[in-house]
Protein backbone atom coordinates (compact mmCIF):
# COMPACT_ATOMS: atom_id res chain seq x y z
CA UNK A 1 0.00 0.00 0.00
CA UNK A 2 1.25 2.98 -0.45
CA UNK A 3 1.21 6.36 1.32
CA UNK A 4 -1.27 9.28 0.32
CA UNK A 5 1.53 11.74 -0.65
CA UNK A 6 3.21 9.03 -3.10
CA UNK A 7 -0.05 8.21 -4.40
CA UNK A 8 -0.60 12.18 -5.14
CA UNK A 9 2.86 12.65 -6.64
CA UNK A 10 1.92 9.90 -8.99
CA UNK A 11 -1.39 11.54 -9.94
CA UNK A 12 0.31 14.82 -10.57
CA UNK A 13 3.44 13.57 -12.34
CA UNK A 14 1.00 12.14 -14.91
CA UNK A 15 -1.33 15.36 -15.03
CA UNK A 16 1.49 17.67 -16.01
CA UNK A 17 2.62 15.15 -18.81
CA UNK A 18 -0.64 15.91 -20.05
CA UNK A 19 -0.78 18.85 -19.78
CA UNK A 20 2.57 19.78 -21.07
CA UNK A 21 1.20 17.31 -24.16
CA UNK A 22 -2.47 19.73 -24.63
CA UNK A 23 -0.22 22.53 -24.62
CA UNK A 24 1.50 21.37 -27.56
CA UNK A 25 -1.82 21.96 -29.44
CA UNK A 26 -0.96 25.14 -32.00
CA UNK A 27 -4.46 26.29 -31.85
CA UNK A 28 -4.40 29.08 -29.02
CA UNK A 29 -8.00 28.59 -27.55
CA UNK A 30 -7.98 24.45 -27.90
CA UNK A 31 -4.99 24.52 -25.98
CA UNK A 32 -6.26 26.29 -23.20
CA UNK A 33 -9.50 23.94 -23.27
CA UNK A 34 -7.66 21.09 -23.08
CA UNK A 35 -5.16 22.23 -20.34
CA UNK A 36 -7.83 23.79 -18.23
CA UNK A 37 -9.93 19.82 -18.70
CA UNK A 38 -6.25 18.21 -17.30
CA UNK A 39 -6.46 20.61 -14.31
CA UNK A 40 -9.88 19.98 -13.57
CA UNK A 41 -9.39 16.57 -13.65
CA UNK A 42 -6.21 16.85 -11.33
CA UNK A 43 -8.53 18.32 -8.99
CA UNK A 44 -11.30 15.65 -8.58
CA UNK A 45 -8.49 12.83 -8.28
CA UNK A 46 -6.66 14.30 -5.45
CA UNK A 47 -9.66 15.37 -4.31
CA UNK A 48 -10.64 11.91 -4.38
CA UNK A 49 -7.44 10.26 -3.05
CA UNK A 50 -7.55 12.50 -0.09
CA UNK A 51 -11.21 11.63 0.50
CA UNK A 52 -12.28 15.69 0.38
CA UNK A 53 -15.65 16.55 -1.83
CA UNK A 54 -15.15 17.89 -4.66
CA UNK A 55 -18.69 19.52 -7.03
CA UNK A 56 -18.59 20.98 -10.48
CA UNK A 57 -20.03 24.20 -10.58
CA UNK A 58 -20.51 25.05 -7.39
CA UNK A 59 -18.56 28.78 -6.24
Amino acid sequence: MTSPTAAADTVIRQHVYWAVGAGLVPVPLADFVAVTAVQLDLIRQLCTLYGVSYQEGVM
